[in-house]
Parts: C-alpha cells; sequence; structure tokens
C-alpha cells in the first residue's frame, strides 16, 4: 500500500502544476486516471431516526473500490446531511487516519422535521458523482408545521419482530452474557476474532424506537456489493478533482488589474489565528495565476482564514478562491416517512427524556481528544519576552525601543520598517527573493504593513518572541521572525482591498471521547441523585481487533425500558465485512 500511495503522489506531483488540484478531463489523462483507484465510502450510524437535540453517531469508512479494504489514498472525507429539496443544510469535513474517521452531527432545533439524506464521500468521489447516501428521517415536534411528514390517519403501532443479520462467519463472534437486563445494570459483550486478519469495527447500542422509519440501514457488507466502475468521469467540465492525498486542498487564483501585469512566480500567503499557535502557508502562482495550498496538518482551531498577495505592489491584484466541489443531487430519491396522531404520546415522552438528558449534559460530557500542535518554529531558538514581566508601555514601537532585544523601528526611503539583527549563516543566493524583511505574525496573522505592528497597543500583547535566523517560506529568504500573541488571540487586519481575502472555512472535526455511565459501588451516591434515559447506551466508533484476539466490552443500562439493539459493523484487513447484531430487553 505504502508503495502505491508513493506512485499516486508522484502522478499527481508531476500533473498538479498543470491548475492546482484538478488536471484536465481529456482522453491524454487516462493513463494517468488508470493509475489512481477508485474510493467508496461506508457511514455506521447509530440510528436512522432523529428527534432535534439528539446527536447523529457516524463512524465513515473509505474504501478502496479495487481491493475493499481500507482506502490509505484520500486525506480528507465530507459529511452532508440534504434536504428533500436537495439543500445541504449540514457539512463536516474529515480528517482520515488510514481511511477512517467519526465524528457526530448534532441537530439543530432550526431543521424542521422531514426526510433527509447522510451523504459521505471523498473529493476523488466527486469526479464520479459517486457517493454513500443514507435516508434520516427527523422529528422537530417545538414546531407547528409539521405537514412535512404528517399522516392524517391514524396508523395502529406494532413493534416488528428483530430480524438478525447473519454475521460474517464462524471466524468472528459476539456474545452477550444474557438477553435480558434490569434498569441500570452491566451489560457484557465478548466480541471473538478467530480468523488470521485483524478488523476495524464501531459499534452502537440503541433502543429500537416503536416509531420506525422506512429505509432499512445499509451494512458494511451489502456496500462491498457496490463496485464502482473505473475510470468513468460523468460531470461535464473541462478538468477532474485531483484526490486530497497529502490533507485538504484550498485553490484559487490571481487577477491583475490589466493583462499587462504578470501573474506568474507570486507569493500568496494563507494564515489562520489560533491563541496558542497560529497557521501559516506560502504558496507561488503558476503562469496562469493559480495557486493552490495543501493542508497537512490535522486541525486548525478557527474558521476564518485570510489570503493575501505578497507584492509590493499587490494593489494591483485581486484573490479568488475557487468553488467548493459539489455533488450532483438532483437524481436523489428519498423515502417518505410520516407520523401519525396515534405517536403524539411516543414522540412527547421522547422530546421530555431529550430534554432531561440535555439539562444533565454538564455531568455526562463528552470530551474533545485534544492532539498536541506542534510548535510553526520548533527547532529554532526562540527568545520570548512575556509583557507582564516587565514595566507596560502604549505602543509595541516603545516596547521594542525598552524591552526587546535585537529587533528595532526604523524608517527607510520614507518607510517604516522592522528589522532583526541577524545571527545566522548568510544563505546567498539560494533562492528567488531575498529580504531585509522579518516574518512578523501576529497570532499567526501574516502581517505585511509593519505600521499596524508598530503603532499596535502594547497593553493586548501577551508576548514578543523573536528568532534572529534567516528564515526560509516558500521561496523567500526573511532575516528573522517576530510572533507576537495578543491576550485575546483574535487579532484581525485592518487591511483593506482586493489583494486580501477573508474567508470562513469549514474545519476538520475534533475526535471525541464519548461519555459512558456507569454505576459502581463507588459512584453510587452521585449517581442515584441523577436521572438516566439514555436511549443511546453505548457508542463505539473506533475498535480495533487483532487476529484471534478475544476483547470484553462493557455498558450500562439506563432508566428506559424497552428492547435494545447492539449493531457491529467494519471490515477485516482481508477485504471482508463484518455485520452482526445482537438484541436484548431492559425491564
Amino acid at each position: 500500500m505504502k508503495k502505491l500511495i508513493y506512485r499516486i503522489v508522484i502522478i499527481i506531483s508531476a500533473i498538479s502544476s498543470v491548475k492546482g488540484q484538478s488536471i484536465p478531463n481529456s482522453p491524454t489523462d487516462q493513463l494517468f486516471r488508470s493509475k489512481i483507484p477508485t474510493e467508496k465510502v461506508y457511514l455506521h450510524m447509530n440510528s436512522s431516526l432523529l428527534f432535534v437535540g439528539e446527536s447523529l453517531y457516524y463512524s465513515f469508512y473509505c474504501l478502496n473500490g479495487d481491493t475493499d479494504n481500507l482506502s490509505s489514498l484520500s486525506d480528507i472525507g465530507y459529511v452532508e446531511l440534504v434536504s428533500e429539496d436537495k439543500i445541504v443544510v449540514l457539512k463536516q469535513k474529515l480528517k482520515l487516519e488510514k481511511g477512517m474517521a467519526s465524528s457526530d452531527l448534532f441537530i439543530p432545533v432550526s431543521i424542521p422535521s422531514g426526510n433527509y439524506k447522510i451523504i459521505g464521500y471523498t473529493k476523488w468521489m466527486v469526479n464520479q458523482n459517486s457517493f454513500f447516501q443514507e435516508d434520516i428521517s427527523i422529528i422537530n415536534p417545538y414546531q407547528e408545521n409539521q405537514k412535512a411528514i404528517l399522516q392524517q390517519n391514524d396508523v395502529q403501532l406494532r413493534l416488528e419482530k428483530p430480524q438478525l443479520r447473519n454475521k460474517l462467519d464462524d471466524n468472528f463472534e459476539l456474545l452477550m452474557d444474557k438477553t435480558s437486563f434490569k434498569k441500570r445494570s452491566k451489560v457484557t459483550l465478548k466480541m471473538i476474532n478467530r480468523s488470521n486478519s485483524a478488523a476495524n469495527l464501531s459499534m452502537t447500542v440503541g433502543n429500537i424506537s416503536p416509531i420506525k422509519p422506512n429505509a432499512t440501514q445499509q451494512s458494511a457488507t451489502g456496500v462491498l456489493k457496490d463496485k464502482p466502475s473505473a475510470n468513468t468521469f460523468k460531470l461535464k467540465r473541462d478538468s477532474i478533482w485531483l484526490p486530497e492525498v497529502r490533507g485538504e486542498i484550498i485553490s484559487g487564483k490571481i487577477i491583475p488589474i490589466n493583462d499587462t501585469l504578470k501573474v506568474s512566480n507570486i507569493n500568496i500567503s494563507l494564515s489562520i489565528p489560533d491563541k496558542i499557535n497560529g497557521f501559516i502557508k506560502i504558496a507561488n502562482t503558476n503562469n496562469k495565476g493559480d495557486f493552490y495550498f495543501n493542508i497537512s496538518e490535522e486541525f486548525y482551531s478557527e474558521v476564518e482564514a485570510v489570503f493575501q498577495v505578497i507584492h509590493k505592489h499587490k494593489q494591483l491584484y485581486k484573490i479568488e478562491l475557487d468553488a467548493n466541489v459539489t455533488l450532483d443531487y438532483s437524481d436523489l430519491n428519498f423515502e417518505k416517512f410520516s407520523i401519525s396522531p396515534a405517536m403524539e404520546k411516543l414522540i412527547k415522552q421522547r422530546s421530555v427524556y431529550n430534554q432531561i438528558e440535555n439539562s444533565y449534559f454538564s455531568v455526562k460530557p463528552d470530551s474533545i481528544v485534544e492532539k498536541q500542535t506542534e510548535f510553526l518554529f520548533n527547532g529554532r531558538d526562540v527568545l520570548v519576552f512575556d509583557l507582564d514581566d516587565y514595566t507596560r508601555f502604549n505602543t509595541v514601537k516603545e516596547t521594542l525601543v525598552e524591552i526587546i532585544e535585537h529587533v528595532w523601528a526604523t524608517k527607510e526611503n520614507e518607510k517604516n520598517v522592522l528589522r532583526v539583527r541577524q545571527r545566522s549563516t548568510y544563505y546567498g543566493n539560494a533562492l528567488s527573493t531575498e529580504s531585509e524583511d522579518p516574518l512578523v505574525l501576529v497570532d499567526g496573522v501574516f502581517v505585511q504593513d509593519y505600521n499596524t505592528v508598530i503603532n499596535y497597543d502594547a497593553r493586548k500583547v501577551k508576548t514578543i518572541s523573536v528568532i534572529r535566523d534567516k528564515y526560509v517560506y516558500g521561496d523567500r529568504i526573511y532575516q528573522g521572525v517576530i510572533l507576537i500573541q495578543t491576550k485575546t488571540g483574535d487579532f484581525m487586519l485592518q487591511d483593506q482591498g482586493a489583494y486580501i481575502l477573508r474567508r470562513k472555512l469549514i474545519y476538520p472535526e475534533k475526535n471525541k471521547s464519548y461519555f459512558k455511565q456507569e454505576y459502581s459501588t463507588q459512584n453510587q451516591n452521585r449517581t442515584k441523585r441523577f436521572p438516566d434515559f439514555r436511549s443511546q447506551l453505548l457508542w463505539e466508533p473506533h475498535l480495533y481487533t487483532k487476529a484471534h484476539e478475544t476483547q470484553e466490552i462493557s455498558f450500562y443500562t439506563s432508566d428506559v425500558e424497552g428492547d435494545f439493539k447492539v449493531v457491529l459493523e467494519g471490515f477485516m484487513q482481508n477485504g471482508k465485512a463484518i455485520s452482526i447484531e445482537k438484541f436484548f430487553k431492559v425491564r
């Protein structure tokens, strides 16, 4: 697999200079496309019936369309909730790890009752208009208008007899200690892998609602039967999207005010402010003025990016970003879910349970799994000045004079500039552009106009850090780096003009550790005071079992009575799928 990905990276690197993140859709490119495997996506979800105020939990599996193994091609996945009028109402972006990711979609009260689709895809799949789709039914009992799903005639409610999905074979088994449990009691499952292959799985345990959605949730076994056809690009456009092999791709172009201005080899910066680290990338335009950024970092925490033309005549250019990739949903067919007056009592009860659970969220919280973000200038000798340790001055200029070593503000050619005293060895003419200017970042935002920094209110600044070495970024050599961190971490450039563009980005979802209720002797006094109306008893998005391994998984029932279902879905590393269901009662 590593060799395959290496070849793909070489292919994409060879052709990406044509047009950022896309290549011409012409017969001459058939060879390139044939070297890259197709992909398909499977979403394992906790439910296909949701009330507002609940969350749709899902695991995202990206599969190689040729081998049915998890794909290492795409680094980014996308999930959308689409309404019956073909409008995307919610969207998430996922950082894939070896073809997998997980997250949850909270259903807000602004979403009306109706029939929806959950969609999963990668950018490479967009070329074929290929995507995973599943029908989702949403009930919003807090809105008066229920015409989208209301059926006037009463329907007799019948709880269907559960139908077990066939398990893979005797090589994989899921065992329960019993099939009937009391409230707030422990349930233990045993997952037995007798095969010679490891498996990546996800598990959900939830209440079986008498309110039945029309659609049956797809299984991992079923998705393997769907084979995407190779190299058939259905979209009618003159280029195709490249797979996001090395992270998320953001692309665009610069437009000069007249045709005599050159557009090639001009630097474009991408900055995203952050309270801790900040984020900056610099790209070069090609001979058509196109540029693109590959963001391989797993997370960036803010949603507004700042794009700037870096040029002494930057005012002569305009930045435009390429449109986001879009799928064609015109052929989507929605299952028609409906409710009747006979369901009123059930809907009210579930709504009350949801409100109680949400009011106690602070004692049952999910937690973000924070990954340590690497400092942008790791390995550099950094001088850090915490301004709280010194006498405060009104402006950064005064602070540089009185406190900050090796940095000063001066005037050159009637222009205010900043300078950093050099320490490192001279680079010579190693790169195309060398400057005496330092790289200046405020909360991670690239600053070109030094007056912005020189006149900035130093009372808002937390720290000023200095790197005296020459610093190479893109094709530019900067004489040192000045890093300014404000107290609030939300610095905003005041610059105006077409050469600067602010754009909100959808940032990748962060991994979560989901709450697990426990009832033990140690916490009995604390937990008995809290109501427990969980209908979702367990969500395990990432289960991994080695070959010939047995694992125990346990959880606790709640105060909700009725029938419950355990669903285990996933894929073995030998290309086979696992789909297992178990049922039990809580009395």
